[in-house]
C-alpha cells in the first residue's frame, strides 16, 4: 500500500483521537475515505492532516 494512504487506526493515532472519531468524520462527510475491499478502508494522509486547524493568537486567539 502507498505510504500516503492510512488505515482508520493510523489516522486516529495521527490525530490522537479514538478510531470511532475517524469513523464519525467519515460518516458525516468531513473526511473522505476509499473502500478498497469489503472490509478495507483507506484514507488519504493529506485529508487527515487537513483536519488540523491552525491556531493563531495569544491567550484569546482566533481559530481559522
Amino acid at each position: 500500500m502507498s505510504e500516503f494512504l492510512l488505515k482508520i487506526k493510523e489516522s486516529a493515532e495521527l490525530l490522537d483521537v479514538h478510531p470511532n472519531t475517524i469513523r464519525n468524520l467519515m460518516a458525516s462527510g468531513e473526511l473522505k475515505a476509499v473502500r478498497v475491499g469489503p472490509r478495507i478502508v483507506r484514507i488519504n494522509k493529506q485529508d487527515v492532516l487537513n483536519l488540523l486547524t491552525p491556531y493563531k493568537g495569544g491567550e484569546h486567539g482566533v481559530w481559522n
